[in-house]
């Protein structure tokens, strides 16, 4: 029973069926038993994301109290690591995410290393920006001239002696950008929809752990 369970082809079919009941539920909505049966299958697929959370959660311990066991480098990052992970997590179990305590910690502590984390992005960002305005082509002028017309059009200062490099900004961005955005759009979304139909019908089965790979 375990096998088949494990198989490609139950978890194939498996998906097929779920796929198909999600997509037939938009079209026919009202329907008390249908409804229902939807309704118990979402609450499955909650039941089924927080055990993996779980999962996760266990898979991260094991990692890093093998490497505190063993003393590899940065080890007492680990504990670090393990420490606050157990602590948030029994905070937010015994009281709830909305208490005083755990709001604090995510105001004060998560909310401002995140804001570090995307400051670092940032100056990333800007060495990868001053490496492509070098001007090595036509293409490459063309990114720089956007570039400084949005940098230049930004800076207040400018604006207070005239408005026409921020009009132009103004009408890069909602023409020019705008339309190559929702190309963008479009490209992604018709994407995802043969992504989606692939994986409904059994032809992409990437997410399939094979077991012939498992030995």
């Amino acid at each position: 029973m375990s096998n088949i369970l494990r198989s490609k082809e139950f978890t194939t079919v498996l998906v097929f069926i779920l796929s198909t009941l999600y997509v037939l539920h938009y079209f026919i909505q009202g329907v008390e038993p249908f409804d229902n049966l939807m309704l118990t299958i979402g609450n499955w697929a909650i039941i089924s994301s927080a055990a993996a959370a779980g999962l996760g959660l266990a898979n991260l311990s094991i990692i890093h109290v093998n490497k505190i066991r063993k003393k590899e480098s940065g080890w007492y990052w680990d504990i670090w690591m393990v420490s606050v992970m157990f602590f948030t997590f029994l905070l937010g179990s015994i009281t709830s995410s909305q208490s005083s305590a755990y709001q604090w910690i995510y105001v004060n502590v998560y909310q401002p290393l995140g804001t570090s984390i995307f400051s670092l992005a940032y100056l990333w960002m800007c060495s990868v920006a001053v490496v492509a305005f070098r001007v090595k082509n036509r293409d490459a002028a063309f990114l720089m001239l956007g570039g400084l017309l949005s940098l230049i059009g930004n800076i207040p200062m400018v604006q207070v002696y005239t408005n026409v490099f921020f009009d132009a900004k103004t009408w890069a961005l909602n023409i020019p950008v705008r339309g190559v955005g929702s190309a963008l759009r479009i490209s992604l979304a018709l994407g995802l929809v043969l992504v989606g139909i692939r994986t409904w019908l059994g032809i992409d089965t990437s997410y399939v752990a094979l077991e012939s790979e498992g030995g």
